[in-house]
């Protein structure tokens, strides 16, 4: 999700709210200045998934927008969703007992899922007349802006609003600047659990990400309204989520 750039965004932002005992753990964790917004870091769980396919599920959690809660027995079996394996990594990253290459995946996966489970669509998915799951919108067609060809509605998600919003701007630039907008949100964000956050994924995927898109048929028009507002969604999603990672490693690396 997100791409290179939304993920590399997510981890310059947790890397300002870290406490000075996380940012050492950090840094003894990935080695002396490396930062968890450096791409072989934010963006390495995608760059082992063709050495390690089973991996994949782990990304993202297929809760149909029908519904309207996660069951994880329907959504999460054998804990092969993005849910599952945040508590999972979370909990070998705190354990100070584990190997430390351990704890260095479990803090890389981490870095990255907590990313994913904050793109909309890596929480949702919406089936079509046929009853065909459309795995997150990679399967539904758009047309994004005046581009001439099709795309699907999660690389749409995954990137192409991002770069619209970055234009040439670097996206660590960009990181901190969207970091100086979140204020006083912070404190609210850091509340709840990763179930809860997940679903406000969700909520945004039903409410707006699919709102007037076809599932079937040609492939729905994505006009300036529908990008400007999913642009504040991204924005807020972005920081959300790298808020929200710095609260799991201040409370895991004690």
């Amino acid at each position: 999700a997100w791409g290179k750039q939304g993920h590399r965004i997510v981890g310059r932002i947790a890397e300002a709210h870290l406490t000075p005992e996380a940012r050492a753990a950090v840094e003894k964790l990935l080695g002396e200045g490396k930062h968890l917004s450096d791409d072989d870091v934010a963006n390495w769980a995608d760059q082992i998934r063709n050495e390690f396919p089973e991996t994949g599920p782990w990304h993202y959690v297929d809760i149909p927008i029908e519904e309207d809660k996660y069951d994880p027995a329907r959504d999460c079996k054998y804990s092969d969703c993005v849910i599952a394996r945040i508590e999972r990594f979370r909990e070998v990253l705190a354990n100070k007992d584990a190997k430390a290459v351990e704890r260095q995946r479990a803090l890389k996966f981490l870095v990255h899922f907590v990313g994913d489970m904050h793109q909309p669509l890596h929480c949702a998915e919406r089936r079509d007349s046929k009853g065909t799951p459309d795995q997150g919108g990679n399967l539904c067609m758009v047309r994004f802006l005046s581009e001439p060809k099709p795309i699907n509605l999660h690389r749409v998600w995954d990137y192409k609003i991002i770069e619209h919003t970055l234009g040439q701007t670097d996206p660590l630039i960009y990181a901190d600047e969207l970091n100086g907008r979140v204020g006083e949100q912070a404190e609210k964000w850091r509340g709840g659990t990763v179930r809860q956050w997940a679903m406000q994924s969700f909520r945004a995927a039903k409410t707006h990400v699919y709102a007037g898109i076809a599932a079937d048929g040609e492939p729905t028009q994505l006009d300036q309204k529908y990008i400007t507002k999913s642009q504040k969604i991204t924005d807020q999603q972005l920081a959300k989520a790298g808020i929200r990672l710095a609260e799991i490693l201040n409370e895991a690396l004690k």
